[in-house]
């Protein structure tokens, strides 16, 4: 565990430090600017433009691979030349990410000396190493070997997911800390060591931090009311008393659901009534949702949520390759291989469903919330990906497979490492 830990720690944060000031492509320059300003004035009212900090962050450094907005130090002329005319893009989402940002990140400069910008992009590694804590601590409960469990932390490292999301100001870096420690809590709560209720409390502060989480809470209720409802089914001549406690501990994942559409629904209202009268930012991504679309997306989350990259200057694709050939194989790999019905298979079964069926249900969801749709990126389902590396942990039997997962996993880091350099060496052109 400590091993791991300490990967997830030094990894990412060593990725940070070698960045220069240019923002991911990933919208980080409105991240930036919602942690500037998330304690002094607790969150960002639609309509608001970027505050000075950001928009000579954008002029003077930029977005990778090197693109500059405006001449750097001409002041309010920048806000002519900034995307969205200088509007604060990330509205919509609820404070407590950039809380923790600013609060996590103002202490790291405080003991650092490093620059803001570095320090709130530190906070990454912690979220990192925190998931792979949970990580360790999921597995464990799954009885998967140390050294299993070791090699596929690895993998989750040096993706390059981690990449971008870990070590630049990202809404996704909470998303594979948060994931796994839902399913923990769900698999807790299935041996009957956990109430219920615990479900409840953390799925609205998952959505909290970002409304794709979702997925991860759906994989968790999955779970629970597909096992509940098999031992309903098995247990159909037992005492009444028996299948009511089974049939209350139905009530507290669809309450989780419940809770968190609730929270998200009231975040969206107070939007509504602070929101700063001007037009609509409009991204020109809006597409129809049809139902070639949905089967599209059903296969969006398995196959890209680890090994997506949104640094098209980079040149590891074919590194990065194998990352989507073991999340599939595991996933469908484990449930081909069940021979009864246990526990492993009822956690197997909801990972697959998890796994074609969120971001269908994603899309739909922001359908009906916003009136449109955009095409789902697969860094959306990252809260999924601890699940879909517990699934490959199953088919993983013997030391040979375990030390070519973890050549693997130390190649991957090793061009992290790369891509960092490499991303650093790009110059800004205005």
């Amino acid at each position: 565990m400590t091993v791991l830990v300490t990967i997830g720690l030094l990894a990412p944060a060593s990725f940070a430090l070698i960045h220069n000031l240019e923002t991911s492509p990933l919208d980080e320059w409105v991240f930036v600017d919602y942690t500037e300003k998330a304690l002094r004035q607790g969150f960002v009212h639609r309509g608001e433009n970027v505050g000075l900090y950001t928009a000579e962050l954008m002029a003077c450094h930029g977005v990778i691979p090197g693109s500059t907005f405006g001449e750097c130090g001409s002041g309010q002329e920048i806000y002519s030349k900034l995307p969205y005319g200088g509007r604060n893009g990330a509205a919509d989402y609820t404070p407590v990410y950039f809380w923790s940002t600013a609060i996590l990140g103002g202490g790291i400069q405080l003991l650092s000396g490093l620059d803001q910008l570095t320090s709130w992009r530190m906070t990454g590694a912690l979220w990192l190493s925190g998931a792979m804590l949970m990580m360790y601590l999921l597995f464990r409960r799954w009885k998967i070997p140390n050294g299993t469990t070791l090699v596929l932390g690895l993998l989750v490292i040096g993706s390059p997911y981690t990449l971008w999301a870990n070590t630049f100001v990202s809404t996704d870096a909470p998303s594979l800390f948060i994931g796994a420690t839902l399913l923990y809590l769900a698999t807790r709560i299935r041996a009957g060591d956990l109430s219920p209720w615990w479900l409840v409390i953390a799925s609205p502060i998952a959505l909290a931090f970002k409304v794709t989480n979702m997925a991860a809470i759906g994989l968790a209720v999955t779970y629970l009311i597909g096992s509940w409802v098999v031992q309903l089914i098995r247990r159909k001549n037992t005492s009444g008393h028996t299948k009511l406690a089974i049939t209350s501990g139905l009530s507290a994942p669809i309450l989780a659901l419940v809770a968190s559409a609730a929270l998200e629904l009231g975040w969206l209202q107070v939007l509504k009534l602070t929101a700063i009268p001007t037009p609509p930012v409009d991204q020109g991504i809006s597409t129809p949702l049809t139902p070639q679309e949905l089967g599209l997306q059903a296969t969006n989350f398995l196959s890209s949520s680890l090994s997506y990259s949104p640094f098209s200057s980079l040149d590891f694709g074919f590194i990065w390759a194998p990352l989507s050939w073991i999340c599939i194989t595991g996933v469908i790999g484990a449930a081909l291989i069940l021979r009864k019905w246990n526990k492993r298979a009822e956690v197997s079964i909801a990972i697959g469903i998890a796994a074609v069926a969120m971001a269908p249900a994603l899309a739909i969801i922001f359908w009906a919330v916003n009136h449109s749709y955009f095409q789902l990126s697969p860094r959306y389902g990252a809260s999924l990906s601890i699940a879909f590396m517990l699934s490959a942990a199953f088919l993983v039997r013997n030391n040979l497979a375990r030390w070519i997962i973890g050549g693997y996993g130390t190649l991957l880091i090793l061009a992290s490492l790369l891509a960092s350099i490499q991303l650093n060496l790009v110059v800004p052109s205005s």
